[in-house]
């Protein structure tokens, strides 16, 4: 929960302008304490400043043109990438489980397109990301792909190879029927976030048994039927967008000059630091650390069966492609029409996929409130938050600039969890659905 001081918010949920206006104030206060010790002080810095500004200003300025260098040619690299959305209409008997996605997205995953430094910072190339989108709009639930048009047909034919029966069509962005619009239009949005380190997942398919063959439609328990009664619930004049942005996963460096660290080198750490959290235990409670191996070869003095459980599920995820994610939420309501309720399941729409030993999505930025009303005259903050999670949105941004936001790690399962099409056990009237299957035509038709 964010803690409050001096009318200023902290936590997960912050306004920028709050933590911002709190280091001015003790800035304030250090300068002021700077100037009552040492009154000289300041003139001297500023002399010692100008006398060394050949040896510091050539670096600070080199730094200051690289990365302004670097933003430029990444938007208009962005810019002459032509993209598309495309819609995907599932059959009314889709009985894939989502192991099928699962293909899908392994087969669409890409790292390559900014190997080289040159790529990277002269050309301003970049690897290519995907946006995979759940909308409702006024209650019609829709299935979205964002992606460049080069990628286009590649998608379609892994998709149509994996799920033969749905239908794909390329569509306007329907951002653009709702535009910005403060008079007319109510806008809450947020991002999520990981709760816990990247290795342990969330709560996946394979947990609820939805990769078990056999099961009966009624029988199984899907975790994104959730989702789409939520988003089919949605009354006239609401919308509710759900994106997940997902790129191919590189690894990570601490420092530039470290060593790039990937999904199974995080994975090593995480459960290093569960079986020395298991040691420390044992020894406190024991004074040993002996005890029964179980089939993982760890004593059974040390481990708990939520920790062993949780060094399964992170090894097994560590075994699979891995994406650089994120994933946002909008609500947006004519303004006579807005319904609170409608953002409050915005915000626990990820609810089914979290467990007490798992991983768990919870939302943060763009949502604190205001407590006094010197923070926010006129609603100036709150209008240009409401301005930025929409561009956000609409732009397809979280990986660069203009709104880069430092990523998680989702496996393929995780991400074929959150984002696949529901089996008939899903009856949602609003659902998107085709009414009949297709039927292959003849071979003997005459030419």
């Amino acid at each position: 929960m964010a803690k409050t001081v001096f009318g200023y918010k902290f936590g997960e949920n912050t306004f920028g302008i709050n933590t911002a206006g709190l280091f001015c104030f003790f800035g304030a206060i250090f300068v002021l304490l700077y100037l009552g010790f040492f009154p000289d002080g300041v003139p001297r810095t500023i002399n010692a400043l100008i006398v060394l500004s050949p040896a510091w200003m050539p670096i600070f300025g080199s730094l200051i043109f690289y990365r302004m260098w670097v933003r430029y040619r990444r938007s208009w690299y962005h810019q002459h990438q032509p993209t598309t959305l495309l819609e995907i209409k599932i059959p009314r008997e889709q009985r894939k489980s989502p192991l099928a996605m699962e293909a899908v997205l392994s087969a669409m995953f890409v790292t390559f397109g900014e190997t080289t430094f040159i790529d990277r910072n002269i050309l301003g190339k970049t690897r290519t990301w995907f946006s995979l989108e759940m909308v409702s709009t006024e209650g019609d639930v829709h299935f979205y792909v964002w992606t460049r048009k080069f990628y286009a047909p590649l998608f379609r034919s892994h998709l149509y190879a994996h799920y033969p029966d749905v239908e794909v069509y390329e569509v306007e962005d329907y951002t653009k029927y709702i535009p910005f619009d403060l008079d007319k239009y109510q806008y809450y949005g947020c991002d999520f976030k990981l709760t816990a380190a990247d290795p342990l997942p969330i709560k996946s398919y394979i947990d609820y048994g939805l990769d078990q063959t056999g099961a009966k439609e009624e029988e199984k328990t899907d975790p994104l039927a959730a989702v789409i009664e939520f988003l089919g619930s949605v009354s006239k004049g609401n919308h509710v967008w759900l994106q997940i942005l997902i790129q191919g996963h590189r690894g990570h460096r601490k420092w530039p000059w470290s060593k790039r660290l990937d999904v199974k080198d995080k994975a090593e750490e995480e459960v290093t630091r569960l079986l020395e959290h298991a040691a420390k235990r044992s020894r406190k409670v024991t004074g040993s650390l002996l005890g029964e191996e179980d089939e993982l070869g760890y004593s059974s003095v040390n481990l708990t069966e939520s920790e062993r459980e949780q060094i399964k599920v992170i090894y097994r995820h560590a075994g699979k492609l891995s994406w650089d994610a994120g994933v946002r939420g909008l609500h947006v309501s004519e303004k006579d029409k807005f319904n609170a309720i409608f953002l409050v399941g915005m915000l626990a729409v990820w609810r089914s996929f979290n467990a007490t030993y798992f991983n768990a999505l919870r939302y943060t930025r763009y949502l604190a409130g205001f407590d006094y009303p010197w923070q926010d005259f006129g609603n100036i903050m709150r209008n240009w938050q409401r301005r930025r999670i929409y561009e956000a949105y609409r732009r397809r941004s979280w990986f660069h600039e203009p709104y880069k936001t430092s990523p998680f790690v989702l496996s393929t399962e995780e991400l074929a969890t959150l984002y696949h099409f529901p089996g008939e056990v899903l009856k949602t009237p609003t659902a998107p659905r085709i009414p009949s299957k297709r039927a292959e035509p003849p071979s003997n038709l005459p030419v």
